[in-house]
């Protein structure tokens, strides 16, 4: 069986399976896509058949790039970064990925997330399945601009012309009922089945480490908040640390810059974007993961928390956040301060605590969330649609 992946992707992550003469062409190419690029590199790892249609920014309109390897064809296109990419619907973008689907001919095209690059894969008339990877009208909700309206067009017409769905949580799968045709038993995200940490592992005695990794500071993601929380933790405990990771929360970045106007920045460690290697090597050293985020369709941060026995706190109304947390997390309403302060400080000064959260969280992780048998899930689907087995809901 010949795969087609349609979404964004890091090229880098999985450069050592093209051909030695292409590995530079893909340097620092691609949109991101964390969950996708380890799908892809498990399905490569199984000797799978791949071609890969994705975009990058850096790449001019009307040009491409192709690279390959053994069992590996890459075709990127250009990602435009002006006003006419919201207003056309990303017309460019959705057709360059049809285009290149129907050259290729994969038996299956899998789409990830509900825009362009599902479009580009129904249009292309290749069997699809499409993950949908969040909910647009809660987003429009919580970031109301023109390009969020457009963007939950975008997702409506591919609920309607779209044939198979499958959702990665089950607040994505609630949310979809009724509204897509053929909705597949939903699978979730998930971490590497060699990422998840064998050592035994126990709280920091002299030091707190707090962890919070989230893509952006805007209002979704609800970090003030968290920082607030911090500023009083400190009172209790002087020598808790809060590491920040991922875009906007680098030193003197958007986050810096409103700790220094509301604030201070004394026990904060501002690391920025990182490789995902690098972000497991943290945690191993954290005690505890604050995820403050108003909505997820799912949350990869709290599993990658919880494959690393680090205790999580989410919000309890924050889409998904409680389904992939239930028992093996703490829930609380993540917008009140006094509320956040109260559960870091008690479950950092608490051992027994701390180590049922620890033990809870990752056996939980290990059990639903491993990607190997993600990846079974995803193809028993694919050959549901091909008509070999499988089943369907």
């Amino acid at each position: 069986m010949k795969i087609g992946i349609c979404a964004p992707v890091d090229c880098s992550t999985f450069e050592n399976y093209l051909y030695e003469k292409d590995m530079v062409k893909v340097k620092g190419l691609g949109l991101g896509g964390s969950q996708v690029n380890q799908i892809v590199n498990e399905l490569l790892e199984r000797g799978y058949h791949l071609s890969i249609f994705t975009l990058d920014k850096s790449i001019e309109e009307g040009k491409e790039i192709t690279v390959c390897g053994d069992n590996l064809t890459v075709y990127i296109g250009s990602f435009r970064r002006n006003k006419m990419c919201a207003i056309d619907f990303q017309k460019v973008e959705r057709r360059y990925l049809e285009k290149v689907i129907k050259e290729d001919k994969p038996d299956i095209v899998h789409a990830h997330w509900t825009y362009e690059f599902a479009l580009g894969a129904i249009n292309s008339g290749i069997p699809h399945i499409i993950s949908v990877r969040d909910w647009a009208p809660t987003i429009l909700k919580l970031m109301p601009n023109p390009y969020r309206v457009i963007r939950l067009l975008m997702n409506y017409y591919v609920f309607f012309k779209g044939k198979n769905f499958v959702a990665n949580s089950l607040y994505i799968d609630k949310k979809i009922d009724g509204l897509v045709k053929n909705k597949f038993d939903l699978v979730p995200n998930a971490i590497k089945d060699e990422d998840f940490i064998k050592t035994q592992k126990f709280l920091n005695t002299k030091t707190k480490k707090i962890v919070s990794i989230s893509n952006g500071f805007g209002k979704l993601k609800n970090v003030p908040i968290l920082l607030k929380a911090f500023e009083k933790v400190k009172n209790t405990l002087p020598c808790a640390t809060l590491i920040l990771i991922g875009k906007d929360f680098e030193k003197d970045g958007a986050a810096h810059q409103w700790v220094k106007t509301n604030s201070d920045d004394a026990n904060i460690e501002f690391l920025g974007e990182m490789p995902h290697k690098e972000i497991f090597h943290i945690l191993k050293d954290c005690d505890l993961l604050v995820h403050p985020a108003l909505e997820e369709s799912f949350g990869n941060t709290l599993i990658e928390a919880m494959s690393q026995k680090v205790p999580v706190i989410g919000g309890k109304d924050s889409g998904a956040v409680p389904w992939v947390l239930s028992d093996s997390g703490i829930l609380i309403d993540i917008t009140n301060v006094d509320i956040i302060v109260k559960e870091i400080v008690e479950i950092l000064q608490n051992e027994e605590k701390w180590s049922k959260y620890s033990k809870y969280g990752y056996q939980k992780a290990y059990k639903e969330f491993r990607l190997s048998s993600i990846v079974d899930r995803y193809l028993n689907h694919y050959n549901s649609i091909l008509g070999l087995t499988g089943s369907r809901t």
